[in-house]
C-alpha cells in the first residue's frame, strides 16, 4: 500500500518541526509545525489545515489555511500538541511566557467561522487557573465537543489536568470548570490527556504502581452534576506486566469503550530469549468497566501472563528452569493485579499435575496470596515451589479462583526440570579432580565435589596432580567403574556417581623453598645443603643436613619440615 498524497506546507522551512502533532476530524486535517518563523518571531509555531478537495486527496498538496496565533511571540511553540471535534481546533503552546513566568504555556482555539475554513476563524486563548513557571501548560490538549482538556508536563509541580466546558458567552475569556487530580499524583501527571463524550483519561506516567514506577492511566466519569474539581478518578488502569520506568500513560487514545495507551520504554521480550530494552509497547482496553466490576491481571518477573497459557517460559517465571533433582529447589513468585474498578476477591490458589511422573512434592504452592481481597490498582502475590525428585519434565496448571466476570478462574501452566547431578567422592591427598565443562574441583582443600550438569552433556573427568606429586595408581569406581588412566568420561543421562582413589609421591622439583613447609606423603627426596628441622621418620637425625644422593623413605603419617632457601635438585626415588 503506497500514500494516496504527500501533505506540505506551502511555506514550511528547515526547522518548522511540520507533522511534530496531527489531528483528524471527518475530512480535516490539522498538521503542527511548532517550529516555524512567523515574521521575526522564532519558533512562534503554526498549524497548517487541510480540508479534502472534491476531487480527492490526491490534489490535495497545500493546506486549505494556515492557523497562526494572532498574539503570538518567539518561541511560544504552538502545536506542540494539537486536537480537532468539530470546528474547533485547539492546541497547546507551550513555550508562551505570562509576565516573568517563563513557558508557563497556554492553549489556543481556532473556531470555524464561516462555511468554510477560508472564510475565516475566531480564536480564544485558555490559561490554567494559576500560572506557573516551567508548567508549559498545553502540552497535552484534547477536545469533546463543548469540552477541552488540557495537560502540563515535565516536572508538572501542579499535578492537575484543567477541563474548559465552553460557555453560554463563547471561548473567549473561559477559565477551568474542573481541575482534575489524584492523591500521591507523581510529578509527570498530566502528560497526555484523553476526551470522549463524558470521560476523561489522565496519564500519570511516573507514577507508583506495585511499588515500582510503572505508570497508569486515571479515568474520570462526569457526574451527574457536571464537571467539578471535586471529581474523582473512577478507575485506574495499570499493565499486568508493568515494570520500573516504563512511561505506561506517555500516550493516549480514547474512543468510546476503548482505550490505546503507550508504554514508551517498556522492555520487550521473547519467551526464553531476552528482552529488547526500551523498545517500547501499547496497550488496549476494550470496554471500560461499569460500574464496580473487578478486573483480574496476572504477571511474573514483570511480564503479563495471559489467562489459558499453556507454554510456559523463563521470560515470565512460569518456567522454573533446569534444578538438579533430589538436591535443589527454586521458587517463583507470581503477582496478582486488580485492574477493575471494584474489589477482586480471590478464592484458594490451586495446582494441578499434567506431567506423568510429577507429583505434589515436585510441585507445589508453597504460600497462598497475602491478600484475598485486592482493592482496584492493587496486587498480592503468592509463591510456587518446584524441588524435582527425579529427573525430567514436571509439568502443572495454576488455577485462581476469583470474582472476574469473564476470567474466572484464572488458569495458565508452569514447568521445572529435574536435571541430573554429578557427584565426586575422592581418597587420596596431593591431586584434584576437575571437570571438562568445568563444575567440578575436587580436592581435600576444595571441597566443589558435585555440580548439576544439563541432561545428556557429556563430561570428561581429570586427575590432576599438585606440583611436585605424582599419582599412582587411580582407581575409578561408580559411574566411571573400569575407567583407566587419569581421566574418566561419562555422559550425564541420570544423576551419577563417581569414586576416585590413589596414592600419592611426592618430589621436590627444582623447587625454592622460603618458609618452612609440611608434606605428607610415601616419600621425599633433597637436594645439596638442605636442612632437616625437624623430623619423626625414623632414620633422620633433626639436625642432619642432606645431599641430593639422600633418599629416606617416610613411613604413613610420618612428617618432616624442611627449611632454607636453598634450591633443591631432585632424583626419582
Amino acid at each position: 500500500m503506497t500514500e494516496t498524497v504527500i501533505l506540505q506546507g506551502s511555506d514550511t522551512l528547515p526547522g518548522d518541526r511540520f507533522g511534530d502533532s496531527l489531528a483528524i476530524e471527518g475530512e480535516t486535517l490539522v498538521v503542527a509545525a511548532p517550529g516555524a518563523k512567523i515574521s521575526a518571531n522564532f519558533m512562534q509555531g503554526a498549524l497548517y489545515l487541510y480540508t479534502k478537495p472534491v476531487s480527492g486527496w490526491a490534489d490535495a498538496v497545500n493546506e486549505t489555511i494556515k492557523l497562526i496565533a494572532p498574539d503570538g511571540a518567539n518561541g511560544d511553540l504552538l502545536g506542540d500538541d494539537v486536537a480537532i471535534s468539530g470546528d474547533v481546533v485547539v492546541a497547546g503552546a507551550t513555550g508562551v511566557d505570562v509576565g516573568v513566568d517563563a513557558f508557563a504555556g497556554a492553549v489556543y482555539l481556532f473556531e470555524k467561522s464561516g462555511a468554510e475554513w477560508v472564510d475565516g476563524t475566531s480564536w480564544a486563548k485558555l490559561s490554567p487557573q494559576e500560572v506557573t513557571a516551567g508548567a508549559k501548560f498545553g502540552s497535552a490538549v484534547d477536545i469533546s465537543g463543548d469540552v477541552v482538556v488540557v495537560g502540563e508536563s515535565w516536572g508538572n509541580q501542579t499535578r492537575r489536568a484543567a477541563l474548559f466546558v465552553k460557555p453560554g458567552s463563547g471561548w473567549v475569556n473561559a477559565t477551568p470548570t474542573a481541575n482534575l487530580t489524584t492523591e500521591g499524583a507523581s510529578r509527570n501527571f498530566a502528560r497526555a490527556v484523553a476526551i470522549d463524550g463524558d470521560r476523561v483519561l489522565v496519564s500519570d506516567s511516573y507514577s507508583a504502581v506495585d511499588g515500582n514506577s510503572n505508570g497508569k492511566v486515571l479515568l474520570f466519569t462526569k457526574p451527574d452534576s457536571g464537571w467539578v474539581s471535586s471529581a474523582v478518578a473512577d478507575q485506574a488502569l495499570v499493565a499486568t506486566d508493568g515494570a520500573w520506568a516504563d512511561h505506561f500513560g506517555y500516550a493516549l487514545a480514547l474512543d468510546g469503550d476503548r482505550v490505546l495507551v503507550s508504554a514508551l520504554v517498556d522492555d520487550i521480550g521473547v519467551c526464553g530469549v531476552g528482552e529488547n530494552i526500551d523498545q517500547g509497547s501499547a496497550y488496549i482496553f476494550d470496554g471500560l468497566l461499569p460500574g464496580s466490576a473487578p478486573e483480574i491481571g496476572v504477571s511474573g518477573g514483570g511480564k503479563s501472563i495471559l489467562n489459558g497459557d499453556t507454554t510456559p517460559c523463563l521470560y515470565d517465571n512460569t518456567d522454573l528452569g533446569v534444578v538438579e533433582a533430589n538436591r535443589r529447589g527454586a521458587i517463583s513468585v507470581f503477582k496478582i493485579t486488580n485492574t477493575g474498578v471494584g474489589d477482586l476477591t480471590l478464592g484458594q490458589v490451586t495446582l494441578d499435575i499434567l506431567s506423568a511422573g510429577t507429583t505434589s512434592a515436585d510441585l507445589k504452592i508453597i504460600e497462598q496470596p497475602l491478600s484475598t481481597v485486592v482493592a482496584p490498582g492493587e496486587f498480592t502475590e503468592f509463591e510456587v515451589y518446584f524441588t524435582p525428585t527425579s529427573v525430567g519434565l514436571h509439568k502443572a496448571n495454576i488455577s485462581i479462583e476469583n470474582d472476574d466476570g469473564d476470567e474466572s478462574p484464572f488458569v495458565f501452566a508452569v514447568q521445572g526440570t529435574g536435571g541430573p547431578g554429578l557427584t565426586v567422592q575422592l581418597s587420596g591427598d596431593y591431586a584434584t579432580v576437575i571437570s571438562d565443562p568445568v563444575g567440578i574441583n575436587c580436592s581435600t582443600t576444595y571441597v566443589d565435589c558435585h555440580e548439576a550438569f544439563d541432561m545428556g552433556e557429556v563430561i570428561t573427568l581429570d586427575v590432576v596432580p599438585d606440583a611436585g606429586a605424582t599419582i599412582s595408581p587411580v582407581i575409578w569406581g561408580g559411574d566411571c567403574a573400569g575407567a583407566t588412566g587419569s581421566s574418566c568420561d561419562l555422559t550425564i543421562d541420570d544423576t551419577r556417581n563417581v569414586t576416585v582413589a590413589f596414592s600419592c609421591e611426592m618430589l621436590l622439583l627444582d623447587k625454592t623453598v622460603v618458609t618452612e613447609e609440611q608434606f605428607e606423603c610415601q616419600s621425599i627426596t633433597t637436594g645439596d645443603g638442605f636442612s632437616v628441622l625437624w623430623s619423626t621418620a625414623p632414620g633422620i637425625d633433626p639436625q642432619a643436613t642432606l645431599t641430593a644422593t639422600d633418599h629416606v623413605t617416610l613411613g604413613p603419617g610420618s612428617r618432616v619440615y624442611l627449611g632454607g632457601a636453598l634450591r633443591v635438585v631432585v632424583a626419582a626415588p
